[in-house]
């Protein structure tokens, strides 16, 4: 039996607020979402490790209890500071010995907090989430590949198609490299092309840097403004999978077919470019939250069970 699913958005009712994208603001909605809750809405089941409000550091660890990977993940000020829109860090691993050191740590990511960047969204489990940073006043199309970053990342244990896997844990995102990248792409960026590292399915040491599509349908650029609903076309959803190269990623340790990201999606059909955030459709009495995303919005987290 799979996870519920929880959306948790800047304007829910009693929701945390992202203050000019502070990393304490950051810091205090994980909190709320993930161990506390807020308004009506319950956290999603992790819980916190370690924190250093010095340092506006925090880690949190997935819930073993419901099948989890017990995976940490850490989110920090990149550089220390609590100023205005200063980028967060988020960096995952098999466990912390205390807040600074990890053990089998994977690539950090960054949220940039561009000005202006005040609302956010996140949805998830107690094994994983998304994380958005975005602008509320922005429709689901965001237009140009540079400058403000408004980004998606899935966070924490994926759907592992290896059973045992004793490191399904990763980030999701659309950087290209397996090193620190504090000013990352989302998986929501304007190409094609996901990444997610890994260590070694049965614990041994080792990582492996899986680089792979979203979608064969994918549509980079010049995706139409039309609604799928109002123009009575269809959505067929494709899960995303995670795979590599053949020649890298022939052994158990590290199969070519990984596992998918967990509740996401690729429809056929492109398109909501101008329509406003958020946008959800109900399909097979489930509903579907599409991501806001540059150029082509075609990416659905499905909110039903995940890790069924």
């Amino acid at each position: 039996m799979g996870l519920p699913v929880t959306i948790y958005r800047s304007t829910d009712a009693g929701a945390p607020q992202l203050v000019t994208g502070k990393p304490s603001s950051w810091i205090n909605i994980l909190k709320k979402v993930l161990v506390e809750g807020y308004g009506d809405k319950l956290p999603l089941g992790w819980t916190v490790e370690f924190e250093d409000t010095g340092t506006r550091s925090i880690v949190f660890r997935n819930s073993l209890a419901d099948g989890g990977s017990g995976c940490y993940v850490k989110f920090y000020s990149v550089g220390g500071s609590d100023n205005n829109y200063t980028a967060l860090g988020i960096k995952v691993a098999q466990s912390f010995s205390d807040i600074n050191t990890f053990v089998k740590g994977l690539g950090a990511r960054g949220m940039e907090n561009p000005t202006g960047t005040n609302d956010w969204e996140i949805i998830g489990t107690s094994r994983g989430f998304y994380i958005s940073s975005l602008t509320s006043s922005d429709s689901m199309g965001i237009t140009g590949s540079s400058g403000p970053k408004h980004q998606c990342y899935f966070v924490g244990d994926i759907q592992s198609n290896t059973a045992n896997d004793s490191a399904p844990y990763t980030i999701v995102s659309g950087s290209s490299t397996n090193g620190d990248d504090n000013a990352a792409e989302g998986l929501n960026y304007f190409n094609n092309n996901l990444y997610a590292d890994f260590n070694n399915t049965d614990g041994s040491s080792g990582r492996t840097f899986y680089n792979f599509l979203k979608s064969s349908f994918y549509q980079a650029s010049n995706s139409p403004n039309g609604n799928a609903e109002q123009l009575g076309i269809n959505h067929v959803m494709s899960p995303v999978m995670i795979y590599g190269a053949t020649s890298q990623n022939t052994s158990i340790t590290a199969p070519y077919m990984r596992g998918t990201v967990p509740g996401l999606y690729m429809s056929t059909f492109a398109g909501y470019r101008t329509e406003s955030w958020p946008h959800e459709i109900t399909q097979d009495d489930v509903k579907w939250v599409l991501l806001k995303s540059y150029h082509s919005p075609q990416m659905w987290v499905n909110t039903g069970n995940w890790y069924d």
